[in-house]
């Protein structure tokens, strides 16, 4: 435990270190099982002209990344087909439309914001690679591709 002579007197830190160790001796559990986690308001994260809020723009381009990862890919058909001569199956078709469509939504809903136009842009293009890989795997024979 940290030892603090009597002159000086401890920080607000210090003192919540000493306490949280001599619980963790005195029940020998993790600092994390013997109270709850402390609950911090995220002050905004803001441009220059402090209108722009880039976790919200961040969590709407993750949300879109979850909403649509990993891509569809129809592993059965690619087994039999070559990519680049046959034409898609329609399930992948449809996928790829409603990620287009789904896109358009959400820069419109954030104002159409280039910083969030840009993270969009980049996402869509993660999850071209990430098809291609499995189809091509797919169609191959291996196990997906590392990307």
């Amino acid at each position: 435990m940290l030892q603090i002579s009597r002159q000086q007197k401890p920080t607000t830190g210090q003192a919540h270190f000493e306490q949280q160790a001599a619980l963790l001796l005195q029940t020998n559990k993790r600092p994390s099982e013997q109270t709850p986690a402390l609950k911090r308001k995220l002050e905004p994260f803001t441009g220059m002209d402090e209108r722009r809020d880039y976790r919200k723009l961040y969590r709407a381009a993750c949300d879109f990344h979850e909403a649509h990862n990993p891509p569809a890919v129809d592993t059965e058909y690619w087994r039999t087909h070559q990519p680049g001569v046959d034409t898609p199956p329609q399930a992948e078709l449809d996928y790829w439309e409603k990620a287009a469509r789904d896109v358009g939504e959400v820069a419109v809903m954030c104002g159409e914001d280039p910083f969030l136009t840009g993270l969009l842009v980049e996402v869509f293009e993660e999850l071209e690679r990430e098809y291609k890989a499995r189809r091509d795997a797919a169609a191959t024979g291996g196990t997906k591709a590392a990307v």
